[in-house]
């Protein structure tokens, strides 16, 4: 249960991340499509790496949203290291971006 409540929790993290810096309708529009997922909220309380490191970069996702970069590379890099190698191929492009900023 307390995986589900923190892959929920990522979740509305990018929710608040998106109304802030795009507004309601966007927010609302990564709300539905999100929810519509059938995959994601089955596999949000399976302890499985996949939902670990999912937690992990969406949380990435919502302070890259945010523009706290640094943490997300963060939070990205431990999930890499930690559950899921094939990250390198999101953090990469997203460290060049802040490289050429």
């Amino acid at each position: 249960a307390t995986l589900g409540i923190a892959t929920c929790a990522a979740l509305l993290s990018v929710h608040r991340a998106a109304r802030r810096q795009f507004g309601a309708k966007a927010a609302r529009a990564y709300l539905l499509l999100t929810s519509s997922q059938f995959h994601y909220l089955f596999y949000a309380s399976r302890t499985l790496p996949n939902t670990f490191g999912g937690v992990l970069c969406t949380l990435a996702m919502a302070r890259w949203i945010d523009g706290q970069h640094v943490s997300s590379v963060r939070l990205l890099t431990a999930a890499a290291v930690a559950f899921r190698s094939e990250l390198v191929l999101l953090l990469a492009p997203l460290c060049l971006l802040m490289l050429v900023r």
